[in-house]
């Protein structure tokens, strides 16, 4: 066994050469194919045998291994059985694949310091490595038992069992995910176990009639069968618990987390009524897993489409909200969740729309180079002249008399009211792409940021106010403080940096973390900032500079954004989910119904409802005025109660609906 498998494209074999070094010099097993087959055997099997003999799947993304087909094979073999993958970048590349573009990407590109780079990757190949060992251990005897038609002399037996078993129960929702023929592989092992017990007892009872001596022997035999029995009974207990708890923490379907929860509390009563000591520990487990699957779902209203949904925003008024689709088409819903009408004049994806600040206007941004301006009844009044470049972003100024739009032709154009060009900012060379664009609230400057590494600002008359303000990597955001006396920039380099309207970096505030940043977010009374650094949030004190971690999600944080009223952050994720926390930490719950990565979330000017957006065409509007974390957890619902009473097979799921928190919520499929 091997502690990681690489897959590359042999265009970049200097480069995987060079890793490979490193990582045997630092004492770590890798196996790569130039030093792992036999000149005579089967290549294709001997690299499947290397990933399953892995504890992680290194994938170096580059421009040439992000279009290989024998990198996308191998990708989707480690995929087959639950592999951790690490995605390293050599070469950065659109088109990484999906499960690949959900995790943290660390970075050996000829810009980063290799040795920097290298000892993150190492951090990541030790983490909860006892886990990941243990995986790929069952993994290959799991297969080798599979492989040899499941013949039981394969099978776990005595402490391997027990040690497997616990692995299993702890090791439920971490990465790597716990495989079918693990837990299959696992569960047989057990059965032949009890059919190894129940074989003794009846050679032990037979031999009764011919000594007293096995006779005792036999009793001895029968009590440590009904303490095994037990034993296997708690287990089963705890299994449920915890593949209850992984579902709803690995992002499962709601409804898997919900059925599994059920099992645990129809055991529990099985338990009870056998009269097995079950310890208050327990019990309370059960209570938290089944309290958790019901109530983390609080969706309002659904709102399909066919294609992903890269933005969303609420008018300023709170009545009417946007979709943009790359279906081509832009959709406008009442604040209910009715459809109320669909604008189809775009000719390729739409991927921004932004509302006037009168809430008069809708404005939509294309990849076919061109702007369009809605009203509120959907009517199209002016369609501007194509571009001869994508354009990516549009927002309005606060006045609503300006409206910019980045393109990636690395330009930001301002727009007057009489539908003209009146400013164009070169942000950057043709081939760099224009990422965010911000008004600072009186409307007097306007920053731009993107893959050039600056952020600049600009007055309205086009002439850029101080020199450029650099980072190391690309910079993903760029934001001014409610009180517009500071800008916050994020970047992919790990940093966000603050700096005053004068253009000077404020060091007493700035820090550098260790993923890239992609969102940050200002508290409305300008004391606090959220980050999305990689999974976490951190959220600091400007004041101070104290600052608290948000954790929980399992991939890349996209979107952070405070509610107007300040009480609520939320957080949307490429792990399918939003969360929305407290501002002292505590995750007030956890929202799940997308089955794609959460891109974009907004939220009502009143503070009382979220609207998410996701690559699987939906968007989601959620209630959460009544979320608190009091209201989560000390409330019960009668009809989980009636259930387990009258569903004992644990089997029907059907037409049972319950109203939580005056939230309706179907419990059944």
């Amino acid at each position: 066994m091997s502690q990681a498998f690489i897959s590359y494209s042999r265009k970049d074999k200097e480069f995987v050469k060079r890793l490979y070094e490193a990582l045997k010099q630092h004492n770590r097993e890798v196996w790569v194919d130039w030093e792992g087959i036999p000149f005579t055997a089967d290549w294709r099997k001997e690299i499947y045998q290397g990933i399953e003999a892995a504890d992680n799947f290194i994938f170096v993304i580059s421009l040439n291994s992000v279009v290989s087909e024998v990198c996308g094979e191998e990708i989707a073999h480690a995929l087959k059985h639950n592999k951790r993958l690490v995605p390293i970048v050599w070469q950065y590349a659109e088109g990484v694949h999906p499960e690949l573009a959900k995790i943290n990407y660390i970075f050996f590109e000829e810009t980063n310091d290799f040795n920097i780079a290298l000892q993150s990757l190492l951090d990541t190949l030790d983490t909860d490595l006892a886990h990941v060992k243990e995986h790929t251990r069952l993994l290959v005897v799991a297969l080798e038992w599979e492989q040899k038609k499941r013949n039981s002399s394969y099978l776990l037996q005595g402490s391997q069992l027990e040690e497997a078993e616990q692995w299993f129960t702890k090791g439920a929702g971490k990465k790597p995910l716990i495989t079918p023929l693990q837990q299959e592989y696992i569960g047989e092992s057990r059965k032949a176990q009890r059919a190894r017990y129940r074989t003794r007892l009846i050679a032990l009872t037979s031999g009764f009639v011919i000594s007293t001596g096995l006779a005792i022997f036999a009793a001895i035999g029968w009590k440590e069968a009904v303490r095994q029995q037990i034993a296997a009974q708690k287990s089963a207990l705890q299994a449920l618990i915890s593949a209850s708890d992984g579902r709803f923490t690995a992002n499962r379907d709601t409804f898997d987390a919900l059925i599994e929860a059920l099992k645990a509390g129809k055991k529990l009563k099985e338990l009870d009524t056998d009269k097995i000591t079950i310890s208050n520990e327990e019990r309370a487990e059960v209570m938290k897993v089944l309290g958790q699957a019901i109530y983390w779902v609080r969706e309002r209203s659904r709102l399909e489409d066919s294609n992903a949904i890269p933005s969303v925003s609420f008018s300023p008024d709170g009545e009417i909200l946007a979709t943009a689709g790359a279906n081509r088409t832009v959709k406008i819903w009442n604040k209910h969740g009715r459809l109320l009408h669909t604008l189809e004049k775009h000719k390729d994806e739409v991927m921004s729309v932004s509302f006037s600040p009168d809430s008069q206007i809708l404005a939509s941004a294309s990849l076919d180079g061109t702007v369009k301006l809605w009203n509120r009844q959907g009517k199209l009044f002016h369609d501007f002249e194509k571009l001869n470049t994508k354009v990516r972003t549009v927002s309005f100024s606060p006045d609503s008399q300006i409206f910019a739009t980045a393109s990636e032709d690395g330009k930001v154009r301002l727009w007057n009211r009489q539908y003209k060009v009146f400013q164009t900012l070169k942000h950057m060379n043709y081939s760099d792409r224009v990422r965010s664009v911000s008004f600072s609230p009186d409307g007097k400057i306007i920053a731009t940021a993107g893959d050039d590494n600056m952020v600049k600002l600009w007055n309205c008359q086009g002439q850029m106010l101080f020199k450029p303000l650099k980072h190391n990597a690309a910079v993903f955001s760029v934001i001014f403080s409610p009180n517009g006396k500071m800008i916050a920039s994020a970047s992919f380099d790990g940093t966000v940096k603050f700096w005053n309207l004068e253009g000077q970096e404020l060091n007493n505030l700035q820090k550098n973390y260790s993923d890239p940043i992609r969102s940050v977010s200002f508290s409305p009374d300008n004391k606090m900032i959220a980050i999305a650094v990689g999974n976490s949030v951190k959220l600091r004190q400007l004041l101070d500079g104290r600052e608290i971690s948000l954790n929980g999600h399992n991939a890349a944080i996209s979107q952070v954004a405070f509610s107007p009223d300040g009480r609520t952050i939320a957080t949307a994720s490429d792990d399918k989910t939003v969360k929305l926390w407290h501002k002292d930490g505590t995750v007030i719950t956890t929202l799940t119904g997308h089955d794609g990565e959460v891109n974009s979330i907004s939220f009502s000017p009143d503070s009382k409802t979220l609207i998410s957006g996701s690559k699987d065409g939906t968007a989601i509007l959620w209630n959460i005025e009544n979320l608190t974390l009091d209201g989560l957890m000390g409330r019960g619902c009668d009809w989980l109660h009636d259930y387990l009473t009258n569903n004992a097979n644990g089997q029907s799921y059907a037409s049972h609906y319950h109203v939580c928190d005056g939230v309706k919520t179907q419990t059944g499929s």
